[in-house]
């Protein structure tokens, strides 16, 4: 189930900083234009710890979709089918779930095919994001692992391409290269910091 007293700390820092690495870019993004200070802002936490909708996206969606899709659904189908039928098949229910948000789409206003599409993108990348959660669970042995990642990756949401054009070419430039290099970090950091090993003791 990856609820253990050992590797916790582990658990905790290696996989949060894994996932972070592939946020070059954005950290680079929030250093330009300056929202990086939110980060120390006791104001602004405190207006976050007020808001049901930051609980819910950084504190109770993570922890409840983890321990429904990793630490109950991820066990079970690696018990009966394996490790690989585990890390590509489990995240599909986690994905579909998103398609229900068409109802509410079509209420607001949205035409279907519009609301398909923006639910397909959407289950696109979760059912990526799954994956990846998947597999740091099941090589950390950690329900930890993926619950933080999962938490910074809601925090921070999917890469601004939009205000990387606001930049000055030069900038921009800049800017895609960290993205890349963040990507290529996190590939060649990927095995050394879920190697299982690393969550057997601290």
């Amino acid at each position: 189930m990856g609820f253990h007293f050992y590797g916790t700390i582990s658990a905790i820092v290696f996989p949060t900083f894994l996932t972070a690495t592939c946020y070059l870019g954005t950290w680079v993004l929030m250093l330009l234009d300056g929202s990086w200070t939110e980060i120390f802002s006791l104001r602004e936490w405190k207006i976050s710890f007020q808001e049901w909708t930051w609980w819910r996206h950084i504190i109770v969606g993570p922890i409840s979709e983890e321990l429904a899709f990793r630490s109950c659904t991820a066990v079970l189908i690696n018990y009966c089918f394996g490790w690989s039928s585990s890390l590509f098949i489990s995240p599909l229910f986690f994905s579909l779930c998103h398609f229900h948000h068409i109802h509410n789409d079509l209420k607001e206003g949205a035409t279907l095919s519009n609301a398909i599409l923006q639910r397909a993108f959407q289950a696109t990348y979760s059912y990526l994001f799954g994956v990846y959660a998947t597999y740091l669970f099941l090589r950390t042995g950690h329900i930890f692992a993926p619950i933080f990642s999962h938490s910074l990756c809601n925090g921070l949401g999917l890469p601004n391409i939009a205000e990387i054009g606001t930049y000055q070419k030069e900038t921009r430039i800049k800017l895609w290269i960290s993205y890349f290099v963040g990507l290529f970090l996190w590939i060649l950091l990927l095995d050394p910091l879920t190697t299982p090993i690393l969550y057997q003791f601290l």
